[in-house]
């Protein structure tokens, strides 16, 4: 027969498996990244006094996400922009960090797999205490393969006033870009809108303002929408 102490124990072991199935951020792991998981090609994007935007690569699909802090306790988890009630192995992995302070300095983790990188101190940004504040529309479009089909993981970024601007394809290849923190970039002054996944890229030209959504792009091929 079991002991008290013993139930105790394995009600515990068994709340303990449960909570951590269904909250996987709360846990901390500190084994040492593998190479085929480590974040590669980190950046920072669409810095403004409340929010950011953080991606990166890895090699294999893996599931991610970020811790961040005011200090080195790290004490606020944000999802990739795709997760909703569960987390998803990406190749290419976007996190949007919302709800910051104005001119506050932030440190930050990346949980790749099972392992936070990095291994030693954090990473940290800063916020800005004012946004650059634009009135264009945002850029919307959809990229494709050769086949037609959508690219469901590509990153698609554009260098604005105040740092680089950037957005992620969903599933459906779909992707918006915000330009609130373009600035007052002049109209008819050609933009180069970057997009890539780990093996092809294209570029797309284009002029303020862009009143409708983009023509399909077409990874691995040019696009010059000021042509006549």
């Amino acid at each position: 027969m079991p002991t008290l102490f013993g139930l105790v124990l394995l009600i515990i072991g068994l709340a303990a498996g449960v909570f951590f199935i269904k909250s996987p951020e709360l846990l901390v792991f500190q084994s040492q990244a593998l190479p085929e998981v480590t974040p590669q090609k980190i950046t920072l994007a669409n810095l403004a006094p409340a929010s950011v935007s953080i991606f990166w690569q890895t090699v294999n699909q893996t599931s991610g996400f970020i811790r961040i802090g005011t200090s080195s306790t790290l004490d606020q988890t944000f999802r990739d922009v795709r997760d909703s009630f569960s987390l998803n192995p990406y190749g290419l992995h976007f996190v949007t960090l919302t709800n910051l302070s104005p001119g506050t300095t932030y440190f930050y983790k990346i949980n790749s797999g099972d392992s936070l990188h990095p291994q030693g101190a954090p990473l940290t940004f800063r916020t800005p205490f004012e946004e650059t504040v634009s009135s264009y529309q945002p850029v919307i479009g959809t990229v494709i393969n050769d086949d037609l089909t959508p690219i469901s993981e590509a990153f698609v970024t554009l260098e604005g006033q105040s740092g680089l601007l950037a957005a992620v394809t969903k599933v459906s290849g779909n992707f918006i870009l915000p330009l609130t923190s373009l600035g007052n970039a002049p109209v008819d002054i050609p933009l180069t809108l970057t997009v890539f996944d780990k093996e092809k890229s294209s570029r797309v030209i284009f002029k303020l303002p862009v009143t409708q959504n983009l023509p399909p792009i077409t990874l691995g091929q040019d696009l010059d929408l000021t042509a006549p």
